[in-house]
Protein backbone atom coordinates (compact mmCIF):
# COMPACT_ATOMS: atom_id res chain seq x y z
CA UNK A 1 0.00 0.00 0.00
CA UNK A 2 1.43 3.87 -0.97
CA UNK A 3 1.98 6.12 1.60
CA UNK A 4 -0.20 9.32 1.14
CA UNK A 5 1.22 11.33 4.05
CA UNK A 6 4.16 13.88 3.39
CA UNK A 7 6.11 13.30 6.48
CA UNK A 8 6.90 10.28 7.27
CA UNK A 9 5.74 9.45 11.00
CA UNK A 10 8.07 8.18 13.66
CA UNK A 11 6.67 5.71 16.48
CA UNK A 12 7.31 7.65 19.81
CA UNK A 13 6.26 7.37 23.38
CA UNK A 14 7.42 9.86 25.58
CA UNK A 15 5.89 12.47 27.71
CA UNK A 16 3.74 15.71 25.99
CA UNK A 17 1.78 18.29 27.86
CA UNK A 18 -0.68 20.76 26.21
CA UNK A 19 -3.17 23.75 27.04
CA UNK A 20 -5.61 24.98 25.03
CA UNK A 21 -4.95 28.84 24.09
CA UNK A 22 -5.37 31.23 26.42
CA UNK A 23 -6.89 28.54 28.79
CA UNK A 24 -3.71 28.40 31.57
CA UNK A 25 -4.70 25.11 33.18
CA UNK A 26 -1.90 21.98 31.62
CA UNK A 27 -2.95 18.55 30.55
CA UNK A 28 -0.32 15.60 30.54
CA UNK A 29 -0.42 12.57 28.27
CA UNK A 30 1.86 10.45 26.09
CA UNK A 31 2.59 10.77 22.64
CA UNK A 32 1.65 8.15 19.71
CA UNK A 33 3.75 9.18 16.84
CA UNK A 34 5.79 12.31 15.30
CA UNK A 35 6.43 13.83 12.31
CA UNK A 36 7.67 16.95 10.67
CA UNK A 37 3.73 17.97 9.84
CA UNK A 38 2.68 16.52 13.08
CA UNK A 39 2.55 14.56 16.49
CA UNK A 40 -0.36 12.20 17.57
CA UNK A 41 -1.07 11.55 21.02
CA UNK A 42 -4.61 10.46 22.69
CA UNK A 43 -6.83 12.72 24.77
CA UNK A 44 -9.46 11.38 27.46
CA UNK A 45 -11.26 14.73 26.88
CA UNK A 46 -12.50 16.78 24.29
CA UNK A 47 -10.43 19.10 22.36
CA UNK A 48 -12.74 20.41 19.30
CA UNK A 49 -10.62 21.16 15.23
CA UNK A 50 -9.27 23.67 15.08
CA UNK A 51 -8.10 24.73 18.63
CA UNK A 52 -4.59 26.02 19.33
CA UNK A 53 -2.74 24.05 21.90
CA UNK A 54 0.73 25.24 23.60
CA UNK A 55 2.84 21.71 23.72
CA UNK A 56 5.25 20.46 25.28
CA UNK A 57 6.71 17.53 24.40
CA UNK A 58 9.94 15.64 26.24
CA UNK A 59 12.75 14.03 24.96
CA UNK A 60 14.33 12.14 27.93
CA UNK A 61 16.95 10.13 25.98
CA UNK A 62 18.32 13.46 24.80
CA UNK A 63 17.65 15.10 27.85
CA UNK A 64 15.30 17.56 25.33
CA UNK A 65 12.27 19.17 25.53
CA UNK A 66 10.85 22.23 23.26
CA UNK A 67 7.36 24.08 23.44
CA UNK A 68 5.21 24.83 20.02
CA UNK A 69 1.90 26.30 18.92
CA UNK A 70 0.08 24.20 17.12
CA UNK A 71 -3.75 23.71 15.79
CA UNK A 72 -5.50 20.47 16.00
CA UNK A 73 -5.86 19.98 12.31
CA UNK A 74 -7.65 15.92 13.12
CA UNK A 75 -9.63 14.39 15.57
CA UNK A 76 -11.01 10.69 15.74
CA UNK A 77 -13.09 10.03 19.20
CA UNK A 78 -12.10 6.21 20.03
CA UNK A 79 -14.90 4.13 21.62
CA UNK A 80 -13.78 2.98 25.62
Amino acid sequence: MEERRKYVRVPLHTHISYKIVPDPKANEYSTKDISRGGVRFFLHNSVPKGSHLRIRITLPAVLFSFEALVRTEWIKELPF
